[in-house]
């Protein structure tokens, strides 16, 4: 595919600020559902926010830019913001850091109604992207992570057998990807010995089964599938985000394209060892066998063979995918010469340069606090403030991403951003939205992700101003269903 959708699932941690410490808290403590239905409030108006309720309980709200916050119920109520389609790597990534702003700005209001509500200064939360909070020290554990989401073709992989060649296919490049992507921190081995790491969240991944899984039945054309992607790192850098799905969308555009019955490297069943493996190592000369081929791979040497199988296999590149390619290959060559030549692009390498500043002893409280705070959300936040003194690349501006918070894609995001903008600014006394469906069980259906207009939503927002309201409404069967 040429043209793919992108996405990102964020979760956050979130502690709060003690005399002691920090503590870890629950993200529903955070984030209350009263702040949430307060309309008149500055950041619920500036984002045009909308309420999902299912069984009278709020799940989440969509913003105007057609992104989603929420909190992921798994027992934790942890805050996760999922980004609106995106069409283009870059696009995504200034999205995901849009997703930042808008949780920054969303804690800070909530600390201010707070305040005067009940007479007092609130607790001091701090909101981080950290992969893995050791249970070490002044930080309870918190394990939260990033989901990444891609359109893909499936119409080669049908079968079963076929999936399997796919995922075999794409397993070594994902498990070596992390000497990119990697968020790096503090990790403590089975020995006793804290050691810093290219990637926490490598820890706690998937088996191998769950390493690139499929979400099926989201699209009229039974081809186009939702690949989901578990095991990654969140990135502060737009940089690495951009990266990460650039790169993505080429090994993937390569197995659309070409016959992957010969994958570069093969690594069957083994690519969540080959992940904590790279990820124990910074100095990035660990190798993994490939069994079928009988030779030793480095993860820079996986992802160069990548890099010559898309250069091999794909065609009529974009210019943004030419500047992928030509990203990527920069990169592996820094990476080969020295990892710290891309201090200032690389989370790992970011966040272990600035840290040896403060300690060089990975034991020590203060380098596993670095850690947390290197993601802080805030403009306090390490990352943050090392991009606002000019000590990392910006990829990508402050009006890039504030703009971006209140505007959508160029996708089927658009569509639903334009319903939920009514909703919000005429006061629909109902309303029903997922990602692929707006107003109702017999509503406008998005089938297209690449869908930027609808005539038949515009009709119905018309017959809707009339006081025409679809029966469908009366009993949704949607989870989103948002009572204003």
């Amino acid at each position: 595919m040429e043209r793919r959708i992108f996405g990102l699932e964020n979760e956050y941690s979130t502690c709060e600020k003690s005399r002691d410490g920090f503590i870890s808290v629950s993200g529903s403590s955070v984030f209350p559902s009263w702040f949430i239905r307060l309309k008149e409030n500055p950041v619920i108006k500036k984002y045009k926010l909308s309420s999902e309720t299912y069984q009278d309980t709020i799940d989440g709200w969509i913003g105007a830019n057609g992104g989603r916050f929420y909190l992921d119920i798994n027992g934790k109520f942890i805050p996760e913001y999922a980004t609106p389609e995106c069409d283009s790597p870059r696009v995504a990534a200034i999205h995901d850091k849009a997703g930042e702003l808008f949780l920054h700005e969303l804690r800070t209001a909530i600390a201010k109604e707070y305040a005067e509500r009940n007479g007092e200064k609130p607790p001091s939360i701090i909101i981080s992207k950290n992969t893995t909070v050791s249970d070490q020290g002044p930080l309870t554990t918190s394990y939260v992570g990033v989901h990444e989401n891609y359109l893909y073709n499936n119409s080669i992989f049908l079968k079963e057998a076929d999936k399997t060649t796919l995922r075999n296919f794409l397993g070594p490049f994902f498990a070596s990807r992390v000497i990119i992507n990697g968020a790096g921190g503090i990790r403590k081995d089975s020995d006793g010995r804290w050691r810093y790491v290219i990637s926490q969240r490598a820890f706690k991944a998937a088996s191998d089964r769950c390493f690139v899984t499929e979400k099926p039945d989201e699209y009229n054309q039974n081809t186009l599938i939702r690949l989901h992607i578990v095991h990654g790192d969140p990135n502060m850098s737009p940089f690495a985000t951009y990266l990460k799905l650039g790169t993505a969308h080429l090994v993937l555009r390569a197995a659309e394209e070409s016959c992957i019955a010969n994958p570069p490297v093969e690594l069957p069943d083994n690519s969540h060892r080959a992940l904590t493996a790279f990820s124990q190592d910074t100095s990035l000369q660990k190798t993994v066998r490939d069994e079928l081929r009988k030779k030793n791979y480095r993860a820079l040497d996986i992802q160069y063979e990548y890099l010559h199988y898309v250069h091999r296999a794909v065609h009529s590149l974009s210019e943004e995918d030419k500047q992928i390619l030509r990203d990527w290959e920069w990169v592996l060559v820094a990476l080969e010469r020295n990892p710290e030549e891309l201090h200032r692009h690389l989370d790992w390498v970011t966040k272990l340069v600035h840290m040896r500043h403060t300690t060089n002893d990975f034991g020590n409280p203060k380098a596993r606090m670095f850690d947390f705070l290197y993601s802080d959300i805030s403009p306090a936040g390490i990352y943050n403030r090392l991009r606002k003194n000019g000590y990392v690349y910006e990829f990508v501006s402050d009006a890039e991403i504030e703009r971006t918070g209140l505007t959508p894609p160029r996708t089927r995001a658009s569509v639903r951003a334009r319903y939920l903008t009514e909703v919000f600014e005429k006061n629909f006394p109902y309303f029903y939205v997922n990602w692929n469906l707006v107003h109702g069980v017999n509503g406008v259906r998005l089938n297209d992700p690449f869908e930027t207009t609808s005539e038949s939503l515009e009709k119905m927002l018309e017959e809707i101003a009339k006081g025409i309201w679809p029966s469908s409404l009366q009993q949704p069967d949607s989870e989103f269903y948002g009572d204003l």
